[in-house]
C-alpha cells in the first residue's frame, strides 16, 4: 500500500507514464513509422533536443550542488554530480552526432552512440544507487567533492575511449544494417537497471519518505521508455530515435522537479506548517479565573482572582478586562478571548501579570461555555501562575539544549538502551543510519528490526559484556549492514550507564562512519597502483629531489626512462650519465641552476636513443628557501619522430625525398634575397619530360613512379650542394642555381639533358627519356621569385614547340608570344558564339574521269584584331583547351548541313571529309555525337569522311581501335591522313578499317624532279591496291604531278591544280562546271 503522502505525486506520475506508453504503443502501431527517415537526422532538431537534455542535467547538478547543506541527503548531491556527468557526455554526443563538424575526430552515428550509452549507463548506475542508499546527510562535507571527482573522470575516461581508442568499444551501429547486438543487449541492460530502480522505489513508498520518490519513480519509468524506443531504430534518423530523444528529455524534467522538490519546496511547506502549529498553541493554566462575555465584560469572578488583583468581589463583577488588568495583560486576555470565540477555546497564551505578588508570568486558558439559543456566548479564562514553572524550565532548556546540540551535532552516532538492550534513545545521526525519520521512531526497538539485523548477535554480545563486567570496550572496528543492503565499517565504543543508586542500567554506545576513511585507504593503495600503471602506458615518470641526501626519488616508469631498477635513488651524476653527450652540460647546468625548466633531452639506454620532455620546478619554504625540486619525464620519442615525418610531408616528396615547392619557394626567396645583396645571378630552371605520359599509360604507375625516383638520383648527383633541384609533382622538376652566371646555367642544362636522356633499367624493361628545360636568370628575367618561375615555364614551352629535348632561355619575344597565346586562348572561347569561325570546301578531284567526287571541310578564323588566324596556329590551342569538342561537332554539323542543302540542289552525292582530333577520338561519345548530328541533319552516314593522322591514331591505338570500328560500323568513312611521313604501320591500317590513304604533299611537291618521291608515292600506291584502300594526293599544283600521279594508278587528287578552298557558294559555282556521272541506266 503506498503511503497517502506520496499518492497525490505518484497518481499524476502514473498518469503521464500512461500516456507516454500508449505513445511508445501508438510508434510501434503507426505503419509509416518504420520508414519516417530524415526528420530525426535534420541537424538543428537533434541538436535542440540535445541542448534541452544537457541544459536539465546541468541545472539537476546546479540545484543538487547548489542547494547543499548540514541536513540535506547526500543523494540529491550524488544525483547532481552524476548528471553532471551525463550533460558533459550528452554535449559530446550531440557534436558526434552524423553531419555535424569533426569533435576531435570525425564525426558519425557510431561515436554517437558510444557517447551515448556511457551517458544512459551512468543515469541508470546513479538512479539505482539513489534508489537503494539511504537518504542521509554526508558524514563529511568534502565527501560531495569526491563524488563530483569520481563522475568527472568517468566522463573524461569515457571521452578518452571514444576519441582515441574506439576500436576498444564493440560496434554499436552498422551503415545499412543497423543496430549491433551489443549495442542492443547494452540498451537493455540500461533498462533492466531503470526497471529495477523503479521497483525499489515503488516498495520504498510504501512509507513516509524525506523526498520525492513519486518523480523519480517517474524518471526511471521514462528513461526505460526511452532506452526501448533505442532499440527499435534501424537507422539513426528515424521516428523510434526521435522519439526516444523526446522520452529522455521528459525523463531528465521528472528528475528535475524530484530535485526541486527535496531541496525547494519541501523545506519551505516545513517551515510553513512549523509557523502554523506554533499559532495554535493555546494552553492554559489556571492561577486567575473568571467568566466574562465577547466584550470582556466580567460576569463572575473567583475570590483569588480578587485578591491577585485587589479588586473587591462585588466591584469586580461589574468592571472589564481593561478595568481589571494593565494594559498589556488585558490585550493579552483580549486576544485570547477573540481567538476562543474563533476557534472555540484558546491555551498557552503567557503574559506578565502585575497583582499582589508582583509582576509574575501567567498561561491563559479560554474556553467558550454553552449558550442558550439567542444568547450571547460567554467564556470562562483560566490564567495560572508559571512564574516558577518558566524559571526552571528556562534553565532545563538551557541544559537540555546544549546537551541536545552537543549529541545532535556530533560527527558520531550516539545511542542507549537498557538492561534488556531495548534502545532508549539515539541523536539523528544514528536514527538516519537506522533508515528512520527520527530517533523517537527507535525508541523499545531492539537489533532484529533494524537494517543490521545480521550482526544482532555480534552487537548485542558487545552490549551485553559491557553491562555485566562493568569494562568499556573502546575504539573497535566491526562491519554493518545498512538499510539498503550496503556494508560500512564502524569505529565503536561502550560502556555502561549507572542509574541513581550506581547500579548498571544499560549501555551507551558511539560509533562513527569509517567506511569513507577505508575506502579512501583503500583508493589510495588503487591509485598508486594506477598511477603507476598510467605512467607506464603514458610514458611519464614524477621525481622529487631530496636536497638533504642529493638524491633523487623517481616513479618506476621515470627510473626506467634512464635505465635504473626501481626502487634506486640515484644522484645527479648517475642520472646525468644516461644522458647523450651533446645534452648532458645542458641538463647538469638546468639541474644546478635551482629554476624552472622545461625542455627536452636524449637518452641513451642499452645504446638505444629516446628524447625525453623534462618539467621542473623548485619546492621552496615559506621564506622562499629550495628545499627540493619536483620534476615529470616524459618519453617523447614518439612525437619527436612524427615531428620530424611532417616535417618531411611538408617540405619534401614523398616519391623521389626531392625538396618540394614550398621549400623551393622558401630556399629561392632566399637565394634572390642573397643575390640582391651581392649583386649576382639566380638562374631557375623548369625541366619538364618529354611524353612520360605514355609510359604511365601503356606500363603503368608503378613503373613511371620507380623511373622519376632514377631521375631524381640522377638529378643529384649531377648538381652541387649549394644547387636545388625539387620535384613539382607529375613530371615536373625545377632546379635552382644559386651564386651562378648564365654560362654555367646553361652547361649545367645540358648536361642534365645528357644524364636524363641515358638509357634507365626499370624491372624488366629498357626506357628511354628526354626533357625539355627552359631558363629564367635574376636579375635579367625577373626580380621577383613568382615572375622567374613564370619566365622558366614560358622557356620550357618554347623548348617543347621547338622540337623538345632541348634548352631554351627565356626571351622577351617568347614573352610577347606568350601574350598572344594568352589572347588566343580566351578569344577563341568566344570564337564560335560570335560567329568568328567559318569553313571553307576544297574539292577533292577523281583521276579517271576528272569529276568532282568530295570536298575536304577546313577550318578559318577571322579574329577581330589580328584578322585571319592561321588553322596551325589555333587548332594546337583549342586541342589544349580542350575547345576542340564543341568546336569540333560545330564543325562537323556545318558541313554535314551544308552537303545535304548541295546535295538537295541537284548536285551529285559527294563525299565531305572533316579532319579528326586526337581529342575528339579520346571523347567519351564520338560515335554517338555523330550519330546524332547526322540523323539531325538528315546526312547518310557514307557522305561523311573523317580524317585522322598516323600520330592521332596510335597515340592510344586500343581505344582507337575500339571507336574507330564503332565509326566503321555506323557507315562512316576513315581516311588515313599525312600516311608515310610518321608510323606508316601497315598492320594498324587494317585494324582501325581504313578506307584510304591520303599521300602527304612533301611527297607530292618534288615527284617531278625527285626520284625518291616519285619511289615514295609510287609505294604508297602500290601498298593501297594490295590492301583494297583507295589513294588521293594533296597539294597538286602542276600537270606534270597529275600525270604522274594517274600514271601510278592514284584515285584522287586534291591542290590548287584544280582548286583552292571555296565558300560554299563558290564551291557550287565550281561544281557545276565539272563533269557528271554517267548515266548507267
Amino acid at each position: 500500500m503506498i503511503d497517502p503522502v506520496h499518492r497525490p505525486e505518484l497518481r499524476r506520475t502514473l498518469l503521464f507514464l500512461a500516456l507516454m506508453a500508449l505513445g511508445i504503443a501508438a510508434a510501434w502501431l503507426a505503419p509509416t513509422m518504420p520508414q519516417a527517415r530524415g526528420l530525426a537526422s535534420y541537424l538543428p532538431l537533434h541538436l535542440l533536443l540535445e541542448t534541452v537534455s544537457v541544459i536539465v542535467a546541468a541545472l539537476v547538478f546546479a540545484v543538487g550542488w547548489n542547494s547543499y547543506g548540514e541536513d540535506l541527503p547526500s543523494n540529491i548531491v550524488l544525483l547532481g554530480c552524476a548528471f553532471l556527468a551525463v550533460a558533459t557526455l550528452d554535449f559530446s554526443h550531440a557534436l558526434s552526432f552524423a553531419g555535424m563538424p569533426d569533435y576531435v575526430t570525425p564525426s558519425g552515428p557510431e561515436k554517437a552512440i558510444d557517447f551515448w550509452l556511457v551517458a544512459r549507463a551512468v543515469a541508470a548506475a546513479a538512479l539505482l544507487i539513489v534508489a537503494l542508499r539511504p537518504w542521509r546527510p554526508f558524514a563529511r562535507r568534502r565527501t560531495r567533492y569526491l563524488l563530483l571527482v569520481s563522475f568527472l573522470a568517468i566522463a573524461a575516461a569515457a571521452h578518452v575511449l571514444v576519441l582515441w581508442h574506439p576500436e576498444a568499444i564493440p560496434r554499436t551501429f552498422v551503415p545499412d544494417t543497423g543496430l549491433t547486438p551489443f549495442k542492443v543487449i547494452v540498451e537493455y541492460a540500461v533498462i533492466a537497471i531503470s526497471l529495477l530502480a523503479a521497483a525499489v522505489l515503488w516498495r520504498r513508498m510504501r512509507a513516509p519518505l524525506p523526498y520525492n520518490a513519486a518523480a523519480l519513480f517517474g524518471a526511471v519509468c521514462a528513461m526505460a521508455m526511452a532506452e526501448f524506443l533505442f532499440t527499435l531504430y534501424g537507422d539513426v534518423t528515424d521516428g523510434f530515435n526521435l522519439l526516444g530523444h523526446l522520452y529522455k528529455v521528459i525523463s531528465y524534467l521528472f528528475i528535475y522537479r524530484a530535485i526541486v522538490v527535496s531541496t525547494v519546496e519541501r523545506p519551505y511547506r516545513q517551515l510553513r506548517d512549523s509557523q502554523a502549529m506554533l499559532q495554535t498553541t493555546l494552553d492554559a493554566l489556571p492561577d486567575l479565573l473568571f467568566e466574562i462575555d465577547l466584550g470582556g465584560r466580567v460576569h463572575s469572578i473567583n475570590e483569588s482572582s480578587t485578591q491577585l488583583l485587589a479588586v473587591p468581589p462585588e466591584a469586580a463583577e461589574h468592571l472589564t478586562v481593561a478595568d481589571l488588568f494593565d494594559a498589556e495583560a488585558a490585550g493579552a486576555v483580549m486576544a485570547a478571548l477573540g481567538e476562543a470565540h474563533e476557534h472555540g477555546g484558546s491555551r498557552g497564551r503567557q503574559y506578565q501579570l502585575t497583582s499582589t505578588r508582583g509582576r509574575r508570568w501567567h498561561e491563559l486558558s479560554v474556553a467558550r461555555k454553552p449558550a442558550e439559543p439567542g444568547h450571547p456566548p460567554h467564556y470562562v479564562v483560566l490564567s495560572h501562575d508559571i512564574d516558577v514553572l518558566r524559571r526552571a524550565e528556562a534553565e532545563l532548556a538551557a541544559s537540555r539544549d546544549l546537551l541536545q546540540a552537543v549529541i545532535d551535532t556530533a560527527p558520531l552516532r550516539i545511542f542507549w538502551k537498557d538492561r534488556d538492550l531495548r534502545y532508549l534513545g539515539c541523536n539523528p545521526a544514528f536514527a538516519k543510519d537506522a533508515g528512520l525519520a527520527s530517533p523517537e521512531q527507535l525508541i523499545g526497538l531492539d537489533e532484529y528490526g533494524l537494517g543490521w539485523r545480521d550482526q544482532a548477535e555480534l552487537y548485542r554480545a558487545d552490549d551485553r559484556r559491557v553491562i555485566e563486567t562493568g569494562v568499556p570496550l573502546l575504539s573497535y572496528d566491526e562491519p554493518q549492514t545498512t538499510p539498503s543492503g550496503s556494508i560500512i565499517w564502524l569505529r565503536t565504543s561502550k560502556v555502561a550507564l549507572h542509574d541513581s543508586t550506581g547500579a548498571t542500567s544499560g549501555v551507551l554506545g558511539i560509533y562513527e562512519d569509517i567506511t569513507d576513511r577505508k575506502r579512501a585507504e583503500q583508493a589510495l593503495r588503487r591509485s598508486e597502483a594506477a598511477l603507476t600503471a598510467a605512467q607506464a602506458i603514458a610514458r611519464v615518470g614524477s621525481w622529487h629531489y631530496d636536497p638533504a641526501h642529493r638524491r633523487f626519488d623517481g616513479t618506476e616508469e621515470g627510473l626506467r626512462m634512464f635505465g635504473l631498477d626501481p626502487g634506486t635513488t640515484p644522484d645527479l651524476d648517475t642520472l646525468a650519465s644516461a644522458i647523450h653527450p651533446d645534452d648532458r652540460d645542458l641538463a647538469v647546468l638546468a639541474a644546478r641552476s635551482g629554476e624552472p625548466f622545461d625542455g627536452e633531452f636524449r637518452v641513451v639506454v642499452d645504446g638505444r636513443t629516446s628524447w625525453v620532455h623534462v618539467r621542473a620546478k623548485v619546492e621552496v619554504d615559506a621564506q622562499g628557501r629550495p628545499v627540493g625540486g619536483f620534476a615529470t619525464t616524459q618519453d617523447v620519442s614518439d612525437r619527436k619522430l612524427f615531428e620530424d615525418r611532417v616535417y618531411t610531408l611538408a617540405h619534401f616528396d614523398t616519391l623521389t625525398g626531392l625538396p618540394n615547392r614550398a621549400q623551393l619557394e622558401d630556399r629561392l626567396r632566399f637565394a634572390v634575397s642573397a643575390a640582391r645583396r651581392n649583386r649576382s645571378r639566380v638562374a631557375l630552371m623548369f625541366i619538364d619530360l618529354d611524353r612520360f605520359k605514355d609510359v604511365n599509360d601503356s606500363l603503368g604507375h608503378s613503373v613511371g613512379d620507380a623511373l622519376l625516383v632514377q631521375l631524381a638520383q640522377r638529378l643529384r648527383d649531377v648538381l652541387s650542394e649549394d644547387d636545388v633541384v625539387s620535384r613539382l609533382g607529375g613530371d615536373e622538376f625545377i632546379v635552382m642555381l644559386p651564386e651562378t652566371d648564365v654560362r654555367r646555367a646553361g652547361l649545367v642544362a645540358r648536361r642534365l639533358l645528357e644524364v636524363i636522356s641515358r638509357p634507365y633499367q626499370v624491372e624488366e624493361y629498357d626506357l628511354n627519356l628526354t626533357a625539355s628545360i627552359g631558363i629564367a636568370v635574376y636579375p635579367e628575367d625577373g626580380d621577383r621569385p613568382e615572375l622567374l618561375s613564370r619566365c622558366a615555364d614560358t622557356a620550357m614551352y618554347r623548348a617543347k614547340q621547338d622540337g623538345r629535348n632541348c634548352v631554351r632561355f627565356f626571351t622577351q619575344q617568347m614573352q610577347e608570344h606568350s601574350a598572344r597565346n594568352l589572347q588566343l586562348v580566351n578569344d577563341l572561347r568566344h570564337a564560335l558564339a560570335r560567329g568568328q569561325l567559318s569553313l571553307v570546301y576544297q574539292p577533292q578531284i577523281a583521276l579517271d574521269d576528272g569529276r568532282l567526287v568530295g570536298v575536304e571541310a577546313l577550318l578559318r578564323w577571322q579574329h577581330p584584331e589580328l584578322g585571319a588566324v592561321l588553322p596551325s596556329e589555333f587548332i594546337p590551342i583549342a586541342e589544349d583547351s580542350g575547345l576542340i569538342i564543341p568546336i569540333g561537332e560545330w564543325v562537323v554539323r556545318c558541313a554535314a548541313r551544308q552537303t545535304r542543302q548541295w546535295m538537295d540542289e541537284g548536285f551529285a552525292p559527294m563525299v565531305t571529309a572533316v579532319n579528326l582530333s586526337v581529342v575528339q577520338l579520346r571523347h567519351c561519345d564520338l560515335p554517338g555525337t555523330l550519330s546524332r548530328i547526322l540523323a539531325e541533319e538528315g546526312l547518310e552516314p557514307q557522305h561523311l569522311e573523317l580524317e585522322l593522322t598516323e600520330g592521332v591514331a596510335m597515340h592510344d591505338p586500343q581505344t582507337a581501335v575500339t571507336v574507330l570500328n564503332e565509326l566503321h560500323g555506323l557507315g562512316i568513312r576513315l581516311a588515313l591522313d599525312d600516311f608515310g611521313t610518321g608510323y606508316s604501320s601497315l598492320g594498324y591500317l587494317k585494324a582501325f578499317r581504313i578506307y584510304k590513304l591520303k599521300i602527304d604533299r612533301s611527297f607530292v611537291r618534288d615527284i617531278s624532279t625527285d626520284p625518291d618521291d616519285r619511289a615514295i608515292v609510287g609505294t604508297i600506291i602500290a601498298i593501297a591496291k594490295q590492301l583494297g584502300l583507295r589513294t588521293i594526293a594533296e597539294g597538286v599544283e602542276t600537270a606534270d604531278q597529275v600525270t604522274f600521279l594517274r600514271e601510278q594508278g592514284c584515285d584522287e587528287i586534291q591542290g590548287y591544280y584544280y582548286s583552292g578552298p571555296l565558300a560554299p557558294a563558290d564551291l557550287a559555282a565550281f561544281a557545276r562546271t565539272q563533269p557528271r556521272r554517267p548515266d548507267r541506266s
